[in-house]
């Protein structure tokens, strides 16, 4: 168990910001000259330095303007309806009710090398650039396809991640690539767009058969998988994790949920499955409601534990919990240093597979601030 970096680890966009967290990265292997080598696409998160009683700066970038520098919209006091550590709820210039983070994250790529140092590679990071990622880019995770998968794509690696946006509401962004230094965005064509509404989405490592049959063809097709939470209506139902099906990584259908929550658990994807012999391994995060009165309330509605789902990999919606496997943030006091920027926050979003050493890396987003990487043998 070892922290891996936090915000000291970056330097903020701009000159009156500062970087509040370097966490909750994607992690995957990649062949380099000095061998394979662990690489990391982490979020880092920013805010305004000096907020004050008479207004708040809300960040977005800039995505007409070449580099896509980060700005700051000043919103007076008396336009603001309410605001918490993270979010802000305002009126704008035409009266509308807006809502805001009152922080905004880029991505930044990294190697990590066998000191436990990080090492920038290609350019270091990749910035926000389309209308959809104006109010920031999170929580990466990248998985690594399979060999007859990526024979047919062309691409190694698919990684996804989250834009939260007033418009375009919080999505899923879908991007390709070899290695990691040129993306292509999906869908193809001149207008990337977000493929998902929602959050939470990994994609599966293969094709596997879908359960229902095409409606040309009148037959069982192999087909990519995802695993996603869906936007489901508060109240109605809750949040949890789904396993649906596309013929192209666009179109997305047929959910099967593969876990129920009880007693005001929500349930998320964490990282991307890996496969181990007939199963599918894949991290996601439970959040349990605090107690009325319980230390943490303040700052969220829930606490963040990470448990393991197993799946099988040929039907991967047949799918059960580990029993045996869990983390709270009980196993990180450690290392902990101080709250955080969200308390009690177990998010694991990154994990690599080493066959010969029958291992698992897990990478953890701990407190909204800082990365850690824990290790685990494989019994079995």
């Amino acid at each position: 168990m070892k922290v891996i970096t936090g915000p000291e680890g970056f330097n903020p966009s701009h000159e009156n910001s500062e970087v509040i967290g370097g966490f909750n990265a994607g992690a995957t292997k990649i062949k380099t000259e000095d061998g394979c080598k662990t690489l990391l696409v982490i979020r880092v998160a920013e805010k305004f330095k000096e907020q004050d009683d008479s207004s708040i700066h809300v960040p977005r970038w800039d995505y007409r303007t070449a580099g896509s520098p980060l700005v700051f919209d000043r919103i007076p006091a008396r336009l603001i309806i309410k605001q918490s550590e993270k979010e802000i709820e305002y009126f704008d210039k035409d009266g509308e009710i807006k809502k805001s983070l009152k922080h905004t994250s880029r991505l930044e790529i990294r190697i990590l090398n066998e000191a436990g140092k990080l090492e920038k590679w290609g350019n270091g990071r990749v910035l926000p650039k389309y209308d959809f990622e104006e109010r920031g880019m999170e929580d990466p995770r990248i998985t690594m396809f399979g060999k007859e998968v990526e024979k047919e794509l062309g691409y190694k690696y698919g990684v996804t991640y989250v834009v939260p946006h007033d418009l375009h509401r919080v999505s899923t962004v879908i991007m390709l690539t070899n290695d990691f230094k040129k993306f292509d965005y999906l869908p193809f064509g001149n207008t990337p767009r977000p493929v998902k509404n929602g959050k939470d989405m990994a994609l599966l490592p293969d094709r596997y058969l879908s359960t229902a049959k095409n409606v040309l063809t009148k037959k069982y097709e192999l087909e990519f998988g995802a695993l996603v939470r869906p936007s489901e209506h508060e109240g109605i139902s809750t949040a949890g994790i789904a396993l649906e099906y596309s013929p192209n990584l666009v179109a997305m259908g047929l959910p099967h949920r593969l876990i129920e929550n009880q007693n005001g658990v929500i349930t998320g994807t964490g990282a991307p499955p890996v496969k181990i012999g007939d199963i599918l391994l894949a991290p996601y995060h439970e959040a349990i409601p605090y107690e009325p009165g319980e230390e943490g309330k303040e700052w969220h509605t829930h606490r963040y534990v990470t448990k393991m789902l197993e799946m099988n990999a040929k039907e991967p919606w047949r799918a059960s919990i580990n029993p045996d496997f869990g983390l709270q943030i009980e196993d990180f006091e450690d290392l902990l240093l101080g709250k955080g920027f969200v308390p009690n926050v177990v998010y694991t979003t990154g994990m690599i597979y080493y066959e010969k050493e029958n291992r698992l890396e897990l990478f953890h987003g701990i407190n909204d601030d800082h990365e850690v990487v824990t290790g685990h043998d494989i019994i079995g």
